[in-house]
Parts: C-alpha cells; sequence; structure tokens
C-alpha cells in the first residue's frame, strides 16, 4: 500500500526532473536523486513479491529498478540492481539468464574493489552452478575469483573466496582440500582486524580438521587388528592429530 503509493509519487518526481540539471545542496541532480529512490522502492517491492512466489512480476519490476539504476548514474547502484534481479531469474528457474546478469553485477564490483558485492555475486554463481551440477567449473570460477583477490589485495574478498571453496570440498569428503582453503581464509581473516571473522574462519578450520580425524578414526575402528587397537587407545590417551599410517 504505502510502498505502491511512494513509487507512484517518485515516478511523477522522476519524470518531472528527466532531462533537467537542476540540483539539490549537495550537488546532486533531482534527476539521480528520484532515480535512488525508485531503484530503492522497486526493490522493495520485489522483495514482497518473491516472498509471493510472483517471479514474473518480480522479474518486471527488477527491470524497471536496473533501469532507473543506470540513469542514476552509481555503479554501486547498478552493480546491487543487477545482483537483485539475477536472484530473481534463479528463483524463477531461469538459471542461464541469472548467471549472465550475475556477471554483469560482478564486472561491477570488481570495478569499483566493492568486496561484500563480490562476494554475494561469486556466492550466488557458485550456488546456481553446483546446483547445476558442475562443480568442478564452480571450483575453477572461485579459483579465479581467489586469484583476482589476491592480485587486487582485497582480503575480505580473499576469504569469501576461500571459504566457498573450503565449503565446496567439505561438503565432498575432500577434508584435507577444505583444511588448506580454510587455513588460508583464517590467514587472510587475520590481516582485517576482525576478531568475529577471525572466529569464524577458525571453526571453520575446526570442522575440515574433525571430519579429517574421523575419516583416520573410522578407518581403524574397521580394521579391527591389534595395530589399529593400539592407535585408538594412544588417541584417547592423548587426543593428538591421528594423520600418521598405523603401517
Amino acid at each position: 500500500g504505502h510502498v505502491r503509493e511512494a513509487a507512484e509519487h517518485y515516478e511523477a518526481f522522476y519524470h518531472l526532473t528527466e532531462g533537467s540539471t537542476w540540483k539539490d545542496e549537495t550537488g546532486h541532480t533531482y534527476n539521480s536523486l528520484a532515480c535512488e529512490h525508485l531503484w530503492r522502492i522497486y526493490t522493495l517491492l520485489a522483495d514482497k513479491m518473491l516472498e509471493n512466489k510472483e517471479h514474473q512480476q518480480a522479474i518486471k519490476t527488477l527491470i524497471k529498478a536496473l533501469k532507473t539504476a543506470k540513469e542514476g548514474g552509481s555503479m554501486k547502484m547498478e552493480g546491487e540492481a543487477a545482483y537483485c534481479l539475477s536472484l530473481a531469474y534463479h528463483f524463477a528457474g531461469e538459471q542461464q539468464t541469472a548467471l549472465s546478469i550475475l556477471n554483469t553485477s560482478v564486472k561491477i564490483f570488481t570495478a569499483l574493489c566493492d568486496s561484500a558485492g563480490l562476494g554475494r555475486a561469486y556466492a550466488a554463481v557458485a550456488k546456481i552452478l553446483v546446483s547445476q551440477g558442475k562443480v568442478a567449473e564452480t571450483i575453477k570460477y572461485l579459483e579465479e575469483f581467489m586469484k583476482a583477490a589476491e592480485n587486487a589485495h582485497l582480503n575480505q574478498s580473499l576469504v569469501d573466496a576461500c571459504v566457498l571453496l573450503g565449503n565446496i570440498y567439505n561438503e565432498r569428503g575432500n577434508y584435507d582440500e577444505a583444511f588448506e582453503y580454510f587455513s588460508q581464509a583464517s590467514e587472510a581473516a587475520k590481516t582485517l582486524n576482525d576478531l568475529p571473522l577471525v572466529d569464524e574462519t577458525k571453526t571453520y578450520c575446526g570442522i575440515a580438521k574433525a571430519h579429517k580425524l574421523m575419516v583416520a578414526f573410522n578407518s581403524h575402528i574397521e580394521r579391527e587388528d591389534p595395530v589399529s587397537l593400539k592407535y585408538l587407545l594412544a588417541w584417547k590417551e592423548n587426543r593428538s592429530d591421528m594423520c600418521t599410517d598405523p603401517l
């Protein structure tokens, strides 16, 4: 109700300022302000539509949001609008279109060195590719993200890339690789002086390490021989990493 009414008012404001160079006291044109407000309102309307599974209506609204974001002249706004539109296509089952628009979003966030935007966009791409069974392609894509983050010294993006890669390997039982990526994420997190993030990455490391130990633990149990029993008893005494081969 109120959001739609606000949209009507700002649409009228947009048409009044279209083509004009009038500026407010901060130096922004009134038209760019109208575009920014319309982008926000269209995004809010689309969120509600997506909640109600009105995917096609949400897509139409977010296309309008992307158009006004472009006209507003803010690359940040355009990147966010493209990201939101890609998610709507994803929810509608149109994965290739979603990926295409996500790539646009990635390019914009890369140009802006926007770590938060990049993390969300790459996570969305990875989710879609994995859902299509394209795990190898996902890993390759995320490795490129990781390399780009390292080259640009974007440590937050490096953390995001390593965590995404670690999760993929962890879910597939490749715990050594998962632990390696989570460890890299932890090291990158330390450079950001972000204690909650450091704790989060340490938790990921702990999970991967526990999975590694369980593989070794279970293999010793399954063998049911004296040597394996000896290792299990030794581990019980000191709770050390059980990574060495008993043979």
